[in-house]
């Protein structure tokens, strides 16, 4: 620890202040430093002409944000992970909305298609090729003798 003839040889001064004012002075700094809290303090550098250094401090630490820079409102968590459910279930509908229009539109050709051909038959419309009855008669040579 340095004597107290030694720090009134020091150039440079302290000022503690509850919200950091920066004057208009040759150079100015603005540093944010971590400490070991997880906080942010915030100090401000000022060099004079003459050399020596003035030091703002602010009194309270920023333990807001997460990284040093620009203040950031604390974010609610619940707001983050509801956005995230409501867009994946928005994408899902999304999703389900167009793969119903597309096998709509694919049954709409091929019904079409399928009225088309009915329109092109060359059979008469009471009798099928295709059908044969489903009742026969057999008859059992072994049967009577």
């Amino acid at each position: 620890m340095l004597s107290s003839e030694q720090c009134d040889q020091c150039s440079v001064a302290i000022a503690t202040e509850t919200t950091l004012f920066i004057g208009n002075t040759t150079e100015k700094c603005l540093h944010k430093d971590r400490t070991g809290d997880n906080c942010t303090a915030i100090y401000a550098i000022e060099t004079f002409d003459n050399g020596t250094t003035l030091v703002h401090v602010q009194k309270e630490k920023d333990c807001h944000s997460r990284r040093a820079g620009p203040y950031r409102p604390p974010v609610d968590i619940k707001i983050i992970v509801l956005a995230i459910v409501a867009s994946i279930v928005l994408i899902g509908l999304a999703l389900l909305f167009l793969l119903r229009l597309a096998i709509y539109l694919q049954d709409r050709a091929e019904y079409s298609r399928f009225e088309k051909e009915r329109k092109k038959a060359q059979w008469d419309e009471a009798t099928n090729p295709l059908f044969r009855a489903s009742t026969k008669t057999y008859k059992n040579p072994m049967y009577g003798k």
